[in-house]
């Protein structure tokens, strides 16, 4: 049980740097590693290879490539909700969407600088 509790709370960080880019790009790498250890641990190491090649897409800086990764990890992450327990899967869920939204930016939408 405190194995599930400490994979949302890592999840949970993850979701909150999502929502501060400059913050994200800061602790990326650490919250990644730990998230990728994880989610391999668990059995989800397609979600985990796809983190670990997002780490070389968002070193790079280019936002439409980010944008394509975080739509790949946010389609990787929805259908992988399902097949995880209790609250976690609703954090999973709640990457996935995201990711998702965030893809969605980076893609199309964003064209100015994240520092606003």
């Amino acid at each position: 049980m405190a194995d599930q509790a400490a994979y949302t709370n890592q999840l949970a960080r993850v979701i909150e740097g999502l929502g501060n880019p400059e913050a994200f790009r800061n602790e990326a790498p650490q919250l990644l590693d730990g998230l990728i250890d994880t989610l391999q641990e668990k059995g989800f190491s397609e979600i985990a290879d796809q983190l670990e090649a997002f780490q070389d897409v968002l070193a790079e800086g280019d936002p439409a490539s980010i944008g394509q990764a975080l739509q790949n990890l946010g389609k990787l992450t929805s259908d992988a909700a399902p097949r995880v327990e209790n609250m976690t899967a609703q954090r999973v869920q709640e990457l996935a969407e995201t990711l998702t939204r965030l893809g969605d930016e980076y893609a199309g939408k964003r064209t100015t600088s994240v520092a606003e």
